[in-house]
């Protein structure tokens, strides 16, 4: 369901589906189609308020947005923002009104977004955000202006825009520098799907969605900021101040990998090689034999480096893409690279058996995917930040990966139909020096 305001994102799909689909496979997707919706209404009895103050809020915000002056005054007319900041704080929370009090806080963060308050719209947003997993069984069926993966992916989007100030700037000093932050109102596709279901996958080691939706809020809360910090205080201690070419030394970018990609490619006519989880310091080109092969990479916190190249007034000579594992498919389309390569990035994605599948989406058939990762990184970090998942070989020698040492997915079983699957451990001392100062022993 999506109001009036969100035009196209609001069409239904027709793919014909009616004129090449068997009539018994119809009437059993229209029987599976009853019941999940006959559920989904049931629970969502939980949702609309019963208290007849909140009913009067749903009421005003009921398909706005928060788009007009008139709602925005009736809103304060009503002392909203005392009874909302009242809830959030716990103060005779109701179980039957937490759907009311996300939705108002939404609509506050849109308010203070729009008028130069960075601060407090984020405020509003992480109060709203942290009791959206009790509703995000029912939310998306009730009228509140908003969408539970709309929400989500303003979070992140502002958690990433307040951590793309220059290093040494603290977030509190960071949002105070945004001058207008305005609400997106996002098409499907913005955040992992399996956080949009009622059910989660098989091949997931979340038992809800609920559960998976709060570990994707930690992912984004804390794993976004140390992610971002600690790339800040990588280019500022690399810059290539020698030169004064406003960039980092041109070595590092050479760095991208330990594997010789022209051999992965040799006999094709017009190679196509992905580098994903890049970072900020990208290459252009590998030399294979006497033509230069061009490489595209991206990475999830992309458009967070493009701001920090700006503040520091860096001239990279090569961008990163902005895209996130989960996602890569919508960026470049199936069966597109012969060589996609991922170097101690992988395992900071937020579902990575979604993301591995994705890598192979976008390789073409005969292509290949190469995985180089630190063995046991979650455990190094301690499950910290972004680190949850972790590369591994079982006691059979099998590649595995982990998360948080509870949740075990064979890549050789559960790739078996998909892609041929083999695994080779290295010691520290086969690596290069930079692979040596990460102080891990064994790589995957």
């Amino acid at each position: 369901r999506f109001p009036p305001e969100y035009g196209a994102c609001g069409l239904a799909c027709d793919s014909g589906m009616s004129a090449v689909m068997p009539l018994l496979l119809q009437a059993l997707l229209l029987l599976s189609w009853f019941l999940v919706t006959a559920l989904g209404k049931r629970k969502a009895a939980g949702c609309p308020c019963a208290d007849p103050f909140w009913q009067k809020v749903e009421a005003m915000l009921s398909g706005s947005l928060v788009t007009h002056s008139d709602v925005m005054e009736k809103l304060r007319r009503i002392d909203l923002l005392d009874r909302l900041n009242a809830k959030l704080a716990g103060e005779n929370s109701t179980a039957d009104c937490l759907g009311a009090v996300v939705g108002s806080a939404m609509s506050f963060a849109v308010i203070e977004g729009r008028t130069g308050h960075a601060g407090k719209a984020h405020s509003f947003l992480l109060g709203g955000v942290k009791l959206l997993p009790l509703v995000a069984h029912c939310f998306d069926d009730s009228p509140w202006p908003f969408t539970t993966e709309e929400i989500l992916n303003n979070y992140r989007l502002l958690n990433k825009e307040m951590n793309a100030c220059a290093w040494g700037v603290d977030l509190g000093h960071c949002l105070e520098s945004i001058k207008r932050w305005d609400w997106s109102v996002g098409c499907m596709g913005a955040i992992p799907r399996i956080l949009l279901g009622k059910i989660v996958r098989p091949s997931s080691p979340w038992k809800s969605v609920v559960e998976a939706m709060d570990q994707y809020i930690y992912w984004i809360e804390k794993g976004v900021t140390l992610e971002a910090l600690y790339w800040k205080s990588f280019l500022a201690r690399n810059v290539d101040k020698k030169t004064g070419t406003q960039w980092v030394r041109p070595e590092l970018a050479d760095e991208w990998t330990y594997i010789d990609p022209c051999s992965y490619v040799e006999g094709t006519k017009a190679p196509r090689i992905l580098n994903v989880g890049s970072g900020p310091i990208v290459p252009e080109t590998v030399q294979c034999g006497g033509r230069k092969v061009p490489i595209v990479s991206a990475d999830g916190l992309a458009d967070v480096f493009w701001r920090l190249y700006d503040l520091e007034d860096f001239l990279p000579p090569w961008l990163p893409m902005q895209c996130y594992f989960e996602q890569l498919a919508t960026c470049f389309g199936h069966d597109y690279f012969h060589l996609v390569h991922v170097r101690n990035a992988l395992d900071h994605a937020f579902d990575l058996p979604a993301a591995i599948l994705q890598l192979l989406a976008v390789t073409r058939p005969g292509g290949t995917v190469v995985l180089h990762h630190a063995r046991n990184e979650a455990h190094h970090e301690e499950g910290q930040g972004m680190h949850s998942w972790s590369f591994d070989l079982s006691l059979q020698g099998r590649p595995v990966v982990r998360y948080l040492d509870t949740w075990t997915w064979d890549l050789t079983s559960a790739l078996e139909y998909k892609a041929e699957v083999s695994v080779q451990l290295q010691q520290r001392e086969e690596l290069p020096s930079p692979e040596k100062a990460m102080g891990r022993e064994e790589f995957v």
